[in-house]
């Protein structure tokens, strides 16, 4: 898997056309004969990362005749020409074009973020959310660790409030062990305690249950940071995250949900954990095999490469007497 191929998904996720065209001519560089099956998503990139909307629709109509038949990127490239030109009938803006969007609107520039990711990010790039992960998956094959070991009812800080008149749902999540799925940054650690596959708990943050989209599920996480910069984590894990599906999109969380009266993350300071749920909607054909932590570049640097937290394991699950981790009173 080559990192800068990952790093130019990453930048044009973040809206850096420039960062990714650098990254594409770096890899062509390096690897002047691509495999034949890499064709397509380097096509894919490149067209994403061009500035001017002509020159992008020239490299989506290449990649739509070149591609190949039965094609996620062909197929993908033929919607994002129509919204090209959608956009080109109003007039408006070549860097106002978003990447397969959801509305009819342009994106908004500025908005809140939940759990380090922008709010319209996650809107958008939920829908196509393509890392180049066919090596990653070869690497990954297999199945989640774990067979349906229960986890027991965390103790909540910051909990999703069940609705007055809350439906029971089966709780399906399964318990891992954290120290083998771990990732270790400059901000801090991340551990992946626990998931739930197709979860029926999911909610918002007032506690109303909630529904995945036809043709997809959702998928629960649950996470363990511990702070590690010197100060304050105001944005827990203080990195994005995505999961990795075995077709090789890289999804990232809903935003504004949990799992109904358990906990959300909160701010802590160095030295401190905090624990809680991370949602994600997948398609239904899909399973996720990793979770992908990717670090925000530093100020003038480029951008760490994403660690990989992969949920494929040949382990044996853990037993039922290790408990899950629940998040300490960080006020004594």
């Amino acid at each position: 898997m080559d990192q800068k191929l990952i790093k130019a998904n990453i930048a044009l996720y973040n809206g850096s056309r420039s960062d990714a065209r650098r990254l594409i001519d770096e890899y062509r560089a390096e690897n002047p004969r691509p495999e034949p099956e890499m064709m397509p998503t380097l096509l894919w990139l490149d067209a994403l990362a061009q500035d001017d909307r002509t020159t992008r629709s020239e490299k989506l109509a290449l990649l739509v005749e070149k591609g190949g038949k039965n094609n996620r990127y062909v197929e993908i490239a033929r919607e994002q020409l129509a919204w090209e030109q959608k956009y080109a009938d109003k007039n408006a803006p070549a860097e106002d074009v978003p990447v397969l969007p959801e509305g009819d609107a342009p994106p908004k520039r500025s908005l809140p973020k939940v759990w380090g990711v922008d709010l319209k990010k996650v809107a958008v790039f939920a829908v196509i959310g393509i890392l180049i992960g066919a090596v990653l998956w070869a690497m990954l094959g297999g199945r989640p660790a774990g067979t349906g070991e229960t986890v027991n009812q965390i103790a909540t800080n910051a909990a999703l409030a069940p609705t007055t008149a809350p439906t029971l749902s089966p709780d399906r999540s399964v318990r891992i062990d954290p120290v083998q799925h771990e990732a270790e940054y400059d901000d801090g650690r991340l551990q992946i305690s626990a998931y739930e596959d197709g979860s029926q708990r999911v909610g918002d943050l007032r506690g109303n249950p909630q529904s995945p989209v036809a043709g997809t599920r959702f998928f629960a996480m649950h996470l363990i940071f511990e702070c590690q910069n010197g100060g304050t984590c105001s944005q827990p894990p203080e990195v994005n995250l995505f999961a990795l599906t075995d077709t090789g999109a890289t999804i990232p969380p809903v935003a504004d949900v949990g799992i109904i009266g358990e906990d959300l993350m909160q701010p802590v300071g160095s030295g401190s954990n905090t624990n809680g749920w991370v949602i994600f909607q997948v398609p239904q054909a899909s399973q996720v095999n990793a979770l992908v932590v990717a670090q925000p570049a530093p100020p003038g640097q480029e951008a760490p490469a994403p660690i990989v937290i992969s949920l494929i394991s040949e382990s044996e699950e853990v037993p039922p007497n290790i408990p899950v981790e629940t998040t300490p009173d960080v006020n004594p």
